[in-house]
């Protein structure tokens, strides 16, 4: 716990204290000059046990697929409080201004944990000019580990353009975002990262990471696709790149989408439960949020070779959109159930805001060696594979030392490697160094400069 908590437990202790020697009556003394400070004690220690109690029963107390289908059921009727666990330790609360008689207006979404908050979203809609564009704004955090500190921190600023005629033309109607994730080291709590978004609605997004400690500086520009696939779901399984172009686009069966959201709510379920073995609380918390009051819609292709399955990355991290899923029926037909499953857990980790590396390709980055520096694919196989790695653990827990991931299997390679990105000369070398005498021997390839391995703390 926090200092700040650790405060308010000596206030409330404090408190029964106060109330115990004001309420005691004075025409029956006690037997003895301890008296009150053994009532005192006493009731501390029963204070303490029921709290320990009910700690306990918040850690066995996780959502199920029941808990959750019961709480999206609950939420579309309009409840503002809503159980995602079975025993209600884990509550959804939302509250709602009335914009016009009779229609509100979300403006606040809760997650709570043991009447802690893990999750939380303010949502701000900016007074608007018709026919002008409709401005609004939503702030997001996070507390991973249940300390006070919000170590995520999100920030969506929205601008939606209603469709118009203009002469004998038509206007389409535009959704423009601009996201901001910004994350803090838990220990030094600090700005560490800072990923912005910019998605012009072209079926695009310009990226900017900045890295830091507390001061932060630009290390990387690029722009791709809005849409995320999935590449990463059964082992070995080769990885896949990012296609922005929908491949065979055909109709969804009717039983699709019904059996999609019934294998999202179990990914948030057991995926959930998976994350919060390794401590990763409030991310558990929020795929059980996603599940239970999102809209999902579902597309569908057909032999796209690119993917299994894809995500509409901007609308995936709002809260205020509906999740558009891209299912390849060529891949789902043949998974099983646990694939489908494994399938759409990938893909409900990217609205975490966590996103894949750019500028790694197939070929030739190995599938085990791609899972240990994608935060993504880590935790699918973290939470999915039979035989997960101690930098897959490490990667998807985001740890600075590798402590209990020494249990899982040896990582794919001990060093960290780098990839050369020259075009027509891509390759992945298994040495950093390795790679920068390589790839710039090539003359083709002077001036590239290789990109290397993020540090994993499961590595020499």
């Amino acid at each position: 716990m926090g200092a700040n908590s650790k405060g308010s437990l000596a206030e409330r202790r404090s408190g029964v204290r106060v109330s115990v020697m004001a309420t005691r009556d004075d025409d029956h003394p006690p037997d003895g000059p301890c008296s009150g400070t053994l009532t005192f004690i006493l009731l501390v220690f029963i204070l303490g046990t029921f709290a320990g109690l009910a700690s306990a029963q918040c850690s066995q107390d996780l959502p199920t697929s029941a808990s959750l289908i019961a709480a999206r059921v609950a939420v579309a009727n309009g409840d503002p409080d809503v159980a995602l666990s079975p025993g209600g330790c884990m509550r959804y609360q939302r509250s709602f201004n009335l914009l016009f008689p009779r229609v509100p207006v979300l403006t606040k979404e809760e997650v709570k944990l043991g009447g802690q908050t893990v999750v939380a979203w303010d949502h701000v809609a900016l007074p608007t000019a018709w026919p002008g564009p409709a401005r609004s704004f939503s702030t997001g955090r996070l507390d991973a580990d249940q300390d006070g500190f919000d170590e995520w921190r999100a920030r969506i600023d929205r601008e939606v353009t209603s469709p118009a005629v203009i002469g004998s033309l038509i206007a389409p109607r535009r959704e423009r975002s601009t996201i901001s994730i910004s994350e803090y080291d838990p220990a030094a709590q600090v700005l560490a990262t800072r990923r912005t978004y910019i998605f012009p609605d072209d079926g695009t997004m310009q990226v900017t990471l900045e890295e830091g400690a507390g001061t932060l500086s630009v290390v990387s520009q690029y722009s791709a696709s809005s849409i995320i696939e999935a590449g990463h779901t059964s082992w070995p399984d080769p990885l896949e790149i990012i296609n922005i172009q929908l491949v065979n686009p055909v109709p969804c069966p009717s039983s699709l989408t019904t059996e999609v959201m019934s294998r999202l709510v179990d990914a948030a379920a057991n995926g959930g439960s998976c994350l919060r073995s390794s401590a990763m609380y409030a991310e558990a918390a929020s795929l059980a949020h996603t599940v239970a009051s999102r809209e999902f819609r579902v597309v569908c292709e057909n032999m796209n070779p690119n993917r299994k399955a894809g995500i509409q990355y901007d609308a995936a991290i709002d809260p205020q959109r509906p999740i558009v899923i891209y299912i390849d029926l060529a891949d789902w037909n043949v998974a099983t159930p646990k694939g489908r499953e494994s399938i759409l857990f990938h893909e409900m980790l990217h609205t975490l805001g966590w996103d894949h590396i750019v500028g790694f390709k197939t070929p030739p980055v190995p599938d085990t060696a791609w899972r240990e520096m994608d935060r993504v694919s880590a935790c699918n196989s973290l939470c999915y594979n039979p035989s997960p790695t101690r930098c897959e653990c490490a990667q998807c827990r985001g740890s600075n030392n590798c402590g209990t991931c020494a249990t899982y299997l040896p990582c794919a390679s001990d060093k960290l490697g780098a990839y050369c990105p020259c075009q027509g000369h891509e390759r992945w070398f298994e040495s950093a160094t390795e790679c920068r005498e390589t790839c710039s021997s090539n003359l083709a390839c002077h001036a590239t400069q290789c990109v290397n391995q993020p540090a994993n703390a499961c590595k020499p």
